[in-house]
């Protein structure tokens, strides 16, 4: 494990309490530092499984602490809003049987739901 930081602590103390990834300018807003040293602070926190990395298709790399645990994201084609989800069904099966039939081993995955947030469904029956 990387030697503790102040900045390394203030990114980890954000994501740990954020209920959604954040993009580097969202982290770079709360923790003022200098946006390399926040770059390599993720990158070596991904590197030691402490950070997770998304791309949700829209040219935005975001993160998200490891902490918060195992879970999926719902996100909104309008208003761009992200929310974490527990499934009920652990795809812990899943991933067996794709070892059995494929012979691929599953070390990780990730899942995403797009769609309209409760407020842009209601924009749009106006």
């Amino acid at each position: 494990m990387k030697r503790s930081t102040p900045v390394r602590n203030k990114i980890l103390k954000l994501l740990r309490v954020c209920k959604y990834p954040l993009s580097v300018p969202e982290i770079n807003k709360k923790v003022k530092a200098n946006k390399t040293t926040i770059y390599r602070q993720i990158e070596s926190m991904i590197k030691e499984g402490i950070l997770f990395k998304f791309n949700f298709g829209d040219g935005v790399v975001r993160y998200e602490s490891a902490s918060n645990g195992h879970h999926h994201h719902l996100i909104c084609n309008n208003c761009g809003e992200i929310e974490g989800v527990v499934l009920d069904d652990d795809l812990t099966r899943e991933e067996k049987l794709i070892f059995e039939k494929r012979n691929f081993l599953v070390t990780s995955h990730m899942l995403e739901f797009f769609g309209f947030c409760k407020n842009c469904q209601s924009d749009t029956k106006s």
